[in-house]
């Protein structure tokens, strides 16, 4: 009976492995696609949300330079002045970053702070015509030193719509000797957008890419989004504050439907 069972796994696996290589093939081959050239967000950040404060995070590719590892910039400065220590472009993503992701690929990120000292961070990525250039963030935060201790969803009350429904991870840093978590927990809520669409999914945010593609023979950008808590506090106190950050933050960076 089990011999039988996997028997019937494998000829399923088999089949999967077979219609997802013939819709690769199709549309690698079959498929002519067009680039929409817009995105479902502004590709911009705020000055200013509620109480919060924005500060644009930028990053010089001189290794030797101090800046390489990211400074501030206020808004009015951003993408627009030259480093102040070695006087090379300022970029808006990490040289490791510029290397690893598509040309194509646009990427804003910031640090909000409100009068109770708190930081949110905030970014933003919109993908060009590869689709590698947004991927699931649990790739990068382990890559980055992070555990992921529980994931979840959260929901975010929004003005004359639905509630945003919102991707939710607890992480803390692992010590790299031992590998074991060293510090309090934050929160990572994180979201993606398309052409009329939203999902805090990967796998959904993938069909509806492949569907434009096949039946409607245009490769959509899709962005996404993602805030984080910037002081470990009380998980109840952390998720709020996400919530109610995002809650001011969406109708800054949605688009109208003339838009």
């Amino acid at each position: 009976m089990n011999t039988s069972g996997n028997r019937t796994r494998h000829l399923r696996f088999a089949i999967v492995c077979a219609l997802m290589s013939l819709t690769c093939l199709a549309l690698h081959y079959c498929v002519d696609t067009s680039l929409s050239d817009s995105a479902g967000v502004r590709v911009d950040i705020p000055p200013s949300v509620g109480d919060w404060t924005a500060a644009v995070f930028q990053y010089c590719h001189n290794e030797d330079c101090p800046a390489f590892n990211g400074v501030t910039s206020a808004i009015e400065n951003a993408l627009t002045d030259a480093c102040g220590s070695c006087g090379a472009p300022l970029h808006a993503m990490s040289d490791a970053e510029n290397k690893a992701l598509p040309g194509d690929t646009k990427f804003i990120k910031a640090v909000y702070s409100n009068s109770l000292n708190r930081n949110a961070f905030v970014s933003i990525v919109v993908s060009g015509r590869e689709r590698n250039s947004i991927h699931r963030p649990q790739r990068c935060l382990v890559g980055q030193g992070f555990y992921i201790l529980n994931t979840d969803m959260l929901s975010v009350p929004l003005h004359n719509r639905e509630d945003l429904a919102v991707k939710l991870l607890e992480i803390t840093r692992r010590n790299p000797e031992s590998g074991t978590a060293h510090s309090a927990t934050q929160f990572y809520a994180y979201w993606f957008v398309g052409q009329g669409r939203e999902t805090p999914h990967h796998l959904v945010r993938m069909f509806w890419l492949a569907w434009d593609r096949v039946a409607h023979g245009v490769a959509h950008k899709w962005a996404y989004i993602a805030v984080s808590s910037g002081t470990p506090r009380s998980s109840q106190v952390a998720k709020q504050d996400i919530a109610d950050f995002i809650a001011d933050f969406y109708p800054r960076i949605a688009k109208t439907t003339t838009e």
